[in-house]
């Protein structure tokens, strides 16, 4: 997944956060401010994707030695997707909060989820051998509400002026597996079309005075897992 990270000319480079890519997984309780914020919005950076396992080990190649023919065999197998929310400061967010998931190749036990205690799971089943993906790997997207993340210099829990902001593109499934948008390749989730980043900041509190501040305080995020089907 690519976040962008949008700067006034007030900040230095050494206040960039790092964008968030397939597979990362934040810490959680490691906020600045040790109290946990009132807000029960789901924070872009606080929002990930786990597999247990995420090397399935379903699509096998063997050679025979005597006369070189490789044949590919596909055995199911499942894994248990699991996803995990919280706020900005990094503290779960714990009940009814709906999940929902697409993915490329395989099955899904269910379309969504809902946490309680900051978590749910679904499972997850390897399709057809002859419809799998060419590299052998199948593309999970987790989406919700929620808000994008922002650098809060005075711990007020708002977007002030001169402070950065993560800005999200449209969640997606993404077929060629490369963590972008790819037009006319990749499909938009659900009915939400794809809008790409939108420059302005979707958030519970924005008192930003130089227009980034989106009309709606939610937006969608997401994140994209990559589950290994060979070995």
């Amino acid at each position: 997944m690519k976040r962008i990270i949008l700067l006034t000319s007030l900040l230095s480079a050494s206040l960039l956060q790092a964008s968030c890519d397939v597979g990362d997984t934040p810490a959680f309780g490691t906020g600045a401010d040790t109290t946990p914020s009132t807000t029960s919005y789901v924070n872009s950076t606080s929002f990930f994707i786990l597999a247990s396992p995420q090397q399935l080990g379903a699509v096998v190649t063997t050679t025979d030695a005597t006369s070189g023919l490789t044949t590919t065999t596909l055995t199911e197998k499942t894994s248990v997707i699991t996803v995990r929310v919280g706020d900005r400061d990094n503290f779960f967010i714990g009940d009814s909060i709906t999940v929902y998931f697409a993915t490329d190749y395989g099955f899904l036990s269910d379309s969504y989820c809902v946490t309680t205690d900051g978590s749910c799971s679904i499972t997850y089943t390897t399709g057809d051998l002859n419809a799998r993906p060419g590299d052998d790997k199948a593309y999970i997207t987790a989406y919700t509400q929620g808000e994008e993340s922002f650098l809060d210099l005075n711990n007020n829990n708002a977007l002030d002026d001169g402070e950065s902001f993560t800005d999200t593109d449209t969640p997606f499934i993404d077929n060629d597996h490369n963590g972008t948008w790819t037009a006319n390749v990749d499909i938009p989730v659900g009915a939400i079309p794809y809008q790409g980043y939108d420059g302005v900041f979707s958030g519970e509190t924005c008192l930003d005075t130089t227009g980034r501040c989106a009309s709606s305080t939610t937006t969608y995020i997401y994140d994209l897992l990559e589950l290994n089907l060979s070995n």
